[in-house]
């Protein structure tokens, strides 16, 4: 409980500050939000490749919510359109209907105990059109991954701003899906805001979303978030 009423009370102030320029004078001339970055790490403890384990399921979103457009980035696993172990995977989602889904090169799945993940969700706007990409993505099972187009996509039209961006369904939407005692811990370190004009807005506080007690067992493997490995919509 006292982890959550940290974060809302961390989003709220960071909210609030931005606020001020949205709101004031002309509204049609205040300043608009044009990238969201999201800085990930991802610490597992004892992965168990012959079961999958662990899968991880990150949710970003331009409205707010997910019953119009959102996009997933999965780790450890491709769900779409048929499940298969390993590798990385960035979805494109509106409401409960999938409409796109594109992988990562290296389809390996995590052996390595004691691995660190780390990688940027990026959602930028430019002349209507939305993008969403992996960045300065960084491991031991899948190397250096994002920023070359492969973990990328794009909506070409409907979207000016990122103003009704919501840190708290990334927060609240993204988790371990399968042996989430495999993975000490999952951290979202770093929100950075870019406005048109240049301004920008950052909150660093690092958040714990997703731990166990035990990452490092070697046991039998438990499901944290669903009796079965996440799916994209069954996060909403």
């Amino acid at each position: 409980m006292k982890k959550f009423a940290f974060i809302i009370v961390a989003i709220m102030g960071a909210s609030s500050v931005m606020a001020e320029d949205f709101l004031d004078g002309d509204y049609h001339y205040n300043p608009r939000v044009v990238k969201v970055e999201e800085t990930w790490s991802l610490e597992v403890g004892a992965p168990n490749p012959e079961a999958n384990a662990p899968q991880i399921t990150m949710a970003m979103s331009p409205t707010g919510g997910l019953l119009e457009d959102y996009f997933i980035f999965t780790v450890n696993m491709r769900p779409e359109p048929s499940f298969e172990p390993g590798g990385l995977q960035v979805q494109r989602w509106y409401g409960d209907e999938k409409i796109q889904e594109k992988d990562g090169p290296v389809t390996d799945e995590m052996a390595t105990w004691g691995e660190t993940v780390s990688w940027k969700q990026v959602m930028s706007v430019d002349n209507g059109q939305l993008t969403f990409e992996i960045r300065d993505g960084s491991s031991e099972t899948w190397g250096s991954f994002g920023g070359q187009g492969y973990l990328k996509i794009q909506i070409a039209q409907g979207y000016n701003s990122l103003n009704d961006y919501d840190p708290r369904t990334s927060i609240t939407q993204s988790g371990i899906g399968f042996s989430g005692n495999r993975v000490a811990s999952l951290t979202l370190q770093q929100i950075r805001w870019t406005l048109n004009n240049g301004q920008v807005y950052v909150l660093n506080a690092p958040i714990d979303i997703d731990s166990d007690l035990d990452p490092w067992t070697d046991g039998e493997d438990g499901v944290t978030n669903s009796d079965t490995s996440t799916t994209s919509a069954d996060l909403e």
